[in-house]
């Protein structure tokens, strides 16, 4: 054959496709991102709630019982109440349900369950798993804690964003090591006419250019041989550059974090206005879900007539944002003339309280006052002058 033929053939630019194997960097990026945003996200929701304390009032007083027991310290022997709530929020977030049956006298969180719609608002829930293990029994209406996410589409959202951001990661990391490594172009000398190894090489190159030139082009070092006198020179190979990557990584943060309704900068880890980012957080992230919890852990615990009487289960969010006492002085005070006990304040600043009569005592500043009475105060003290 003619060496010419053989060695003097070009491969443009648009005609270099990525390796079948492509797919496969796909997944792996699929699941680093959606692991690390997701994980950052839920992770943050998760822990906000677990600090939470989940209060018990009965007939409008708090009540420290057996059910504030398991809400708060050991649902069952074998998890912590942080335990239980960090995992029933993952499973919120990412399944978009979660639920909390009675075995023997504990709570626990199924692994997987069976869901069988009644009417409306009501089912039965059957196959229930819990650590590897099946409970044998129908939980019916009332008889476990059935939890729902607000947004029933979220999983759905994040995966299909995830999709589509995996394929340019994909594509840009295949990109970057094509232009990150060096590539050497080596021409040596053509073999002997009646080679049949050189001439059955050739035959193979001839067919099909681009399987020769696929090693060379996706490697990240590489070398590529062609038979025309002997000559070896770098080649400049243009890549994907990093910021591309960066620039993927950084737009589906910011993505997870608007369908979670969290601060862009708490998933960056951009804490500079630490004070906007919590009240925002706590704002539109965590009170709502909060509610959602205490609304359904409400029902399922206490009949509609007990809920009138003032019985109820709350997530406490107000223990979320970290106080410091000293700069919280001028605020307790005030409170303390507003009609807070000493005891409530401590309660809330994270303090043991005093639990003394006049701990327990409401007080209230001498000029505060329905105005009828401050001002016959007034005029009576007026009349003794």
């Amino acid at each position: 054959m003619n060496v010419l033929e053989f060695l003097d053939f070009r491969v443009k630019t648009d005609e270099i496709r990525p390796a079948d194997g492509a797919s496969i960097g796909d997944d792996a990026a699929m699941l680093y991102f959606k692991a690390a945003a997701t994980d950052t996200a839920i992770g943050y929701v998760a822990d906000s709630i677990a600090s939470c304390e989940m209060r018990v009032m009965v007939e409008g007083e708090p009540k420290r019982g057996d059910l504030y027991r398991k809400l708060n310290l050991r649902p069952n022997p074998v998890m912590s109440a942080y335990q239980l709530k960090v995992g029933m929020i993952y499973r919120l977030m990412t399944m978009g349900e979660a639920l909390i049956v009675p075995v023997g006298n504990g709570l626990y969180l199924a692994d997987g369950f069976n869901k069988t719609d009644i009417d409306f608002g009501r089912a039965t829930f059957e196959n229930v798993t819990v650590s590897g293990f099946q409970i044998r029994r129908r939980y019916g209406p009332g008889e476990a804690i059935y939890l729902t996410f607000g947004n029933q589409r979220v999983k759905r959202l994040v995966d299909g964003m995830f999709e589509s951001y995996a394929k340019m990661m994909g594509s840009a990391v295949a990109g970057y090591q094509a232009g990150a490594g060096t590539k050497w172009k080596l021409t040596v000398e053509q073999g002997g006419s009646g080679d049949r190894r050189f001439n059955k090489a050739a035959e193979q190159q001839r067919n099909d250019p681009r399987e020769m030139l696929q090693t060379f082009i996706r490697g990240a070092n590489a070398v590529y041989f062609e038979t025309r006198g002997q000559e070896l020179k770098e080649i400049d190979v243009k890549g994907c550059p990093s910021d591309d990557l960066i620039k993927i990584r950084k737009d589906a943060f910011e993505l997870v974090a608007s369908i979670y309704k969290i601060p862009q900068s708490m998933l960056f880890g951009n804490m500079t206005n630490l004070d906007e980012i919590t009240r925002v957080f706590l704002t539109f992230t965590v009170k709502p879900l909060a509610k959602q919890i205490s609304e359904e852990l409400t029902s399922k615990l206490f009949e509609p007539l007990d809920w009138y009487r003032g019985s109820e289960v709350v997530v406490d969010t107000s223990r979320i944002k970290y106080i410091d006492i000293f700069d919280s002085a001028p605020s307790v005070q005030q409170l303390l003339g507003a009609g807070y006990s000493m005891d409530e304040l401590r309660e809330y600043l994270n303090q043991p309280t005093i639990g003394t009569e006049e701990s327990q005592q409401h007080l209230i500043t001498r000029n505060f006052g329905p105005i009828d009475e401050v001002l016959r105060e007034v005029i009576q003290k007026g009349g003794e002058k």
